[in-house]
């Protein structure tokens, strides 16, 4: 399993938002090898099963993972928020009347882009 890192990233927002909708060794795994980097062999080593149900268990996870992100597309809604967010941020950072709109919209939704409220 040859990843990007972009696509590591990905898969660790998805685990983030979805994984506890997994069984816990797919959440298990993929954690492992996605965030701590580990290979396939070195999870498989650690809990004395082979590889391949290492490999089976995380591609299996990953479909899970793609397909509860294309029918609920909370990752797409967040990163859409985050990005309206900066974009309003940006507009607003001389008005300091608007500055405070947005920290007390921003402190009520909480923030998309987990930056704290007072960084507007």
């Amino acid at each position: 399993m040859t990843e990007t890192l972009e696509q590591k990233d990905e898969l660790a927002a998805l685990v983030g938002i979805y994984g506890a909708l997994l069984s816990a060794r797919q959440r298990d795994f993929i954690e492992l090898h996605t965030c701590e980097d580990l290979s396939l062999a070195e999870i498989a080593e650690s809990r004395a099963i082979s590889r391949q149900a290492v490999h089976d268990a995380i591609r299996l996870g990953t479909r899970s993972l793609v397909k509860y992100e294309a029918a609920l597309g909370f990752l797409a809604r967040e990163r859409a928020a985050a990005e309206s967010l900066a974009a309003l941020r940006r507009l607003v950072s001389g008005n300091d009347a608007a500055r405070g709109h947005v920290e007390r919209l921003t402190a009520l939704l909480g923030s998309p882009d987990g930056e704290e409220s007072a960084n507007v």
